[in-house]
């Protein structure tokens, strides 16, 4: 089974995305897990529509779903792929300190329409 990591840009390639998702193979020890910085190439990274086009058809592919925000807050991307993952009926997970907790469908509020400040989880 798969599990597909969304997580905001700002994450990529730092400690704190290495331990989340160490934090996912502790959880999820039977699930391979699809990280989108990574596993989803493109030759042209700046176009977004094929990019985001991409990560939903692998959140669709995927058993579940896992993600984790800054500070309760995610850009459009993460928010998409939770959306779509719940909309299709996959298993959410949310990161939250040291915890994954299941994720049926929380109240969002849209902050910003920009692409890395999107909407806050409440």
């Amino acid at each position: 089974m798969k599990i597909y990591y969304a997580h905001h840009l700002y994450k990529y390639n730092t400690k704190v995305e290495k331990y989340e998702l160490d934090l996912i193979k502790r959880e999820f020890d039977e699930y391979e897990i699809i990280n989108p910085n990574g596993d989803i190439i493109h030759e042209d990274m700046t176009n977004e529509t094929k990019i985001m086009e991409e990560c939903l058809n692998k959140v669709t592919d995927c058993y579940s779903l896992v993600f984790s925000s800054m500070n309760n807050v995610v850009g459009k991307g993460v928010f998409d792929e939770v959306d779509h993952a719940l909309k299709i009926g996959k298993a959410v997970y949310y990161i939250t300190g040291n915890s994954i907790i299941k994720f049926d469908k929380g109240l969002w509020i849209i902050i910003d329409e920009s692409r890395s400040v999107y909407a806050i989880l409440v």
